[in-house]
C-alpha cells in the first residue's frame, strides 16, 4: 500500500477513536452524530450471529465495566513493543552513526519514571470511602447544596454522601473526590492519586516525545549518510527524477517500517494525551473533577439552576436565590488548589485540626 495512503487511513481512523473518546457526551453528537452510529450499529449488528453477538457484548463489558487487568497488560505490551523497536532498530543505527553520544541514559530514566507512576495510580488508594473511614474525609469540603446536599445517602454503600464524592458503579464503591474511573489503570482516580495519575499522563506525553525525537533523529542519519536528499529515482515511465519528500518518505517506510510507524503513533499519542493531561492540570488548578464539571456542563442540571434561580418560599412568593449551580464553589485559589492534589494527606489533617 502507497505510504501516503497507509498513512492517511492510520490518522483518520486514529483522529476518529480521540474526538468520540473526548467529545462522546456533546449535545451534538448525543442529538446527531451518535444516534446515526447506533443505528449503523445496529443494522451491523442485526447481521451478526447471536452467538458471535453475545461473545462481542460480553467482552466489552469485561474489559470497560467491571474491574480487569487487560488494559494494564495492553499498555504495559505497548511501552514494550516501543522499547524492542528501539533496541532493535534504533540503537544500532545511531551508535553507527553517531556513537559518541549517549542514546540510552534518557529512555531508560523516562520509562522507569512512567512505570512508578503508571504502579502508583494503578495500586493507590483513591480515597475510599466506608462506615471506618468517612469521618475521615467528612470535614475535607462543605456540602454547596447543589451537586452535593446534606443527608442524601448512596443507595448501594448505605453511607452518606460526602461533598465531592461518588460511588464507582466499575469498582462498587464511594470514592473521594471522584474525578472518574480509569480502565487503563484498573481503579479510580479521586482524590488520593489524581496527583499520581497526572504525573503518569505526563511521563507518557515526555516519553512519547523523546521517542519522536529518537525516531526522526536516526532516519535523519540515515538520510545524511546516503545523501538521500540528493539522489535520483527512475519513475514508471522510466525517466530519472531528483527525489521528492514523497518518495524519500515511501522508501523510509518500506526499509524502516517500524521506526516510521512507531513515529508517527508517538506524534499522535503525544498530541492526544498531551492534550488530556492538559485538561486535568486545568482541573486542579482550578480545584474541579471530570465528574463535576460534566455535571454542572450537563443538560440535568437545567432545573437545578432553574429552581436556584427561582424559589417559592412557603407563602407563595418567589425568591431569588445568589448561587448559581454552575459556579465552582470550591475554588480557592490556584496555589490552594494545586496545595489539595499534591499533599492530599496534609490538606486532610488540616481539615479535621480545624473542625
Amino acid at each position: 500500500m502507497d505510504f501516503v495512503l497507509f498513512m492517511t487511513v492510520y490518522l483518520i481512523v486514529f483522529g476518529i477513536i480521540v474526538i468520540l473518546y473526548y467529545y462522546a457526551d456533546s449535545t451534538v453528537f448525543q442529538n446527531k452524530l451518535l444516534k446515526l452510529l447506533k443505528h449503523l450499529l445496529e443494522v451491523l449488528l442485526g447481521l451478526v450471529p447471536p452467538i458471535l453477538k453475545n461473545l462481542v457484548t460480553g467482552a466489552i463489558d469485561r474489559m470497560f465495566y467491571r474491574r480487569n487487568h487487560i488494559l494494564q497488560v495492553v499498555y504495559t505490551g505497548l511501552v514494550v513493543a516501543g522499547h524492542v523497536v528501539l533496541v532493535v532498530d534504533i540503537l544500532p543505527i545511531v551508535y553507527t552513526f553517531a556513537a559518541h553520544e549517549n542514546h540510552v541514559l534518557l529512555p531508560m530514566v523516562l520509562v522507569l519514571l512512567n512505570s512508578l507512576f503508571f504502579s502508583l495510580t494503578c495500586t493507590t488508594d483513591p480515597g475510599e470511602i466506608t462506615h471506618r473511614t468517612q469521618r475521615h474525609y467528612q470535614s475535607a469540603y462543605a456540602y454547596d447544596d447543589v451537586l452535593y446536599k446534606e443527608g442524601v445517602k448512596c443507595r448501594t454503600c448505605v453511607i452518606p454522601k460526602l461533598p465531592r464524592s461518588k460511588h464507582c458503579s466499575v469498582c462498587d464503591r464511594c470514592v473521594y473526590r471522584f474525578d472518574h474511573h480509569c480502565i487503563w489503570t484498573n481503579n479510580c482516580i479521586g482524590g488520593l492519586n489524581h496527583m499520581y495519575f497526572i504525573l503518569f499522563l505526563v511521563s507518557i506525553v515526555v516519553m512519547s516525545v523523546n521517542g519522536v525525537a529518537i525516531c526522526w533523529r536516526t532516519l535523519a542519519l540515515v538520510v545524511n549518510h546516503f545523501n538521500m536528499l540528493e539522489t535520483n529515482y527512475i519513475d514508471p515511465s522510466g525517466n530519472v527524477q531528483p527525489i521528492t519528500l514523497k518518495i524519500l518518505a515511501q522508501h523510509l517506510f518500506l526499509n524502516f517500517p517500524r521506526i516510521v510507524f512507531t513515529m508517527v503513533s508517538l506524534t499522535f499519542v503525544a498530541f492526544a494525551l498531551g492534550g488530556f493531561a492538559l485538561y486535568h492540570i486545568f482541573l486542579v488548578a482550578t480545584n474541579q473533577t471530570t465528574n463535576e464539571r460534566y455535571k454542572r456542563n450537563g443538560d440535568w442540571l437545567q432545573f437545578k439552576e432553574d429552581k436556584a434561580h427561582s424559589c417559592t418560599s412557603n407563602d407563595g412568593t418567589s425568591s431569588t436565590s445568589s448561587r448559581s449551580p454552575r459556579k465552582n464553589v470550591f475554588d480557592k485559589g490556584f496555589c490552594q488548589n494545586i496545595y489539595e492534589v499534591l499533599c492530599p494527606h496534609k490538606f486532610l489533617r488540616s481539615t479535621i485540626k480545624k473542625k
